[in-house]
């Protein structure tokens, strides 16, 4: 498992052919990792991109894991989708069934742009692991985490028993040995929440996003945030470097000039470096 930002978090996502199988992840015993993320900023205020600098982020290609090209725009509101089934995601709508005062105070008004929610979870994974930001919609799922009907989202945090395990490992586990043919119903709604709750943790640690062209790939394979030591031993890995700490400390900031810097030298690397799988 490559090292995730501020040294994120529970046992490591099963890999197969370069994707994450989301839904085969398990929280296993003894696993020796933190079961929270390390770091936190302040709380984070809404939509603290400028438009124009929202723009240039959503523009900007970037690699999944698949080894598609397409723009930073679609798949981040693929990913929020996924993770929160709203385009654009209310904190205040998300608090909806939750006794009051049971998570700290959401800044800003009205809903989170995907763009600047993405930005928030790499760079501040520790408000968000506390927060509801994870859909539950099954009312079996529900009884099955203990929370009220009127809940439609819970956060990581709640996930994780007072002993540090997954609470839902084990019905995880049962509904992953059983045929898919025999699932149940709520076997199956099971294991879309457990997919949910795995997607949500990869992006925490800014995984998925890859847009650092590696120099003399043959393959044209980009790296990500986690896969900086991947590129080789030069200039570019430390630049590569840099740019990581840019982003997350501008988002943690809402430094927007700061932002913009990053993205011009990610840009630079992205023309020198993968022009041939560039969308033209």
């Amino acid at each position: 498992m490559r090292p995730l930002l501020h040294s994120l978090l529970l046992a490591a996502l099963l890999v197969c052919g370069g994707v994450v199988l989301a839904q085969d992840h398990m929280h296993a015993d003894g696993d020796g990792h933190d079961h929270a993320p390390a770091h936190v900023h302040d709380t984070p205020t809404a939509n603290f991109l400028s438009p124009a600098t929202r723009e240039v982020f959503s523009l900007l290609p970037m690699q999944d894991l698949r080894c598609r090209m397409k723009p930073m725009d679609t798949y981040v509101r693929e990913l929020v989708m996924k993770v929160t089934k709203r385009e654009n995601y209310d904190p205040e709508e998300a608090r909806i069934g939750h006794p009051a005062g049971t998570f700290a105070p959401a800044l800003g008004e009205g809903k989170w742009e995907p763009m600047d929610l993405w930005l928030s979870w790499i760079s501040n994974p520790q408000y968000w692991f506390e927060q509801p930001i994870i859909a539950v919609r099954f009312p079996g799922v529900k009884d099955m985490l203990g929370v009220s009907q009127d809940v439609k989202w819970v956060s990581a945090r709640s996930l994780i028993t007072p002993q540090g395990q997954y609470m839902l490992q084990d019905q995880v586990r049962e509904a992953l040995r059983t045929p898919d043919r025999d699932r149940s119903k709520i076997q199956r709604k099971l294991l879309d929440f457990n997919d949910r709750f795995n997607i949500f943790y990869d992006a925490l640690g800014g995984g998925g996003v890859r847009f650092y062209p590696v120099p003399g790939d043959k393959n044209n394979t980009w790296a990500g945030l986690n896969d900086v030591e991947s590129i080789p031993p030069g200039e570019e890995r430390d630049t590569a470097r840099g740019i990581m700490g840019e982003l997350v400390e501008g988002a943690a900031h809402g430094d927007d000039a700061r932002l913009a810097k990053a993205l011009a030298v990610i840009q630079d690397l992205q023309r020198r470096y993968g022009a041939d799988v560039l969308p033209s």
